[in-house]
């Protein structure tokens, strides 16, 4: 996802600045859960092999014993709201690796976190000029992907990827779908190409 695609998603983007909207991407506004079911093995994992001891032994205390079976069996949700205020609890009165535990199953994230991208106020407002102000292209072209491979026998396989292309001020602006040519006429066309390249080696 683009930084252009998370603009779009802030509600009336249209009509905010730049830094408003890098505000907003920036809020740890997204919630992600982890529902897989974690086991001893997964908990030693993130707490580490004294929290998880730690965390067996205060199960044990507090007469919990089905969450130690749970999790030797066939493990818990550690998203599961409850269980994630036991966590904190736990976390509370001295359990190790509490907190990382929670926040591994449950968590907020930004939306530009989840997107995995880093954004300034400068690219935000450059993507947003482009939203706001979108840029028509001037000339029509041509983007030409050539691959030649040349078998142990001496023939060849040829192929191309043609994308259209917009250009504005020699700047690409749009792109289409790209179309793949193979061999046939495409061969012979290279074929002048490659023997000069093979020449020249």
């Amino acid at each position: 996802m683009s930084i252009s695609n998370l603009i779009q998603s802030v509600a009336s983007w249209q009509t905010k600045t730049p830094e408003q909207l890098l505000a907003a991407l920036s809020d740890p506004s997204v919630l992600v859960l982890d529902s897989r079911l974690y086991t001893w093995a997964g908990v030693a994992a993130i707490a580490g092999d004294a929290g998880a001891s730690a965390l067996c032994s205060k199960l044990i205390e507090f007469g919990k014993l089905w969450a130690v079976h749970q999790l030797g069996g066939t493990g818990l949700d550690l998203s599961n709201e409850e269980i994630q205020q036991q966590l904190y609890f736990l976390d509370s009165v001295g359990v190790p690796g509490m907190i990382a535990l929670a926040q591994t199953a449950r968590k907020h994230v930004s939306p530009l976190e989840q997107a995995g991208l880093d954004a300034t106020v400068e690219q935000v407002a450059e993507a947003l000029d482009d939203l706001l102000h979108p840029t028509v292209p001037d000339t029509e072209s041509f983007e030409v992907l050539l691959s030649v491979n040349r078998q142990a026998d001496g023939s060849m396989n040829a192929f191309a990827s043609v994308t259209p292309v917009g250009l504005r001020d020699g700047r690409v602006v749009q792109r289409g779908e790209p179309v793949r040519h193979i061999n046939g006429a495409l061969r012979d066309a290279v074929q002048p190409l490659i023997d000069e390249l093979m020449r020249g080696n």
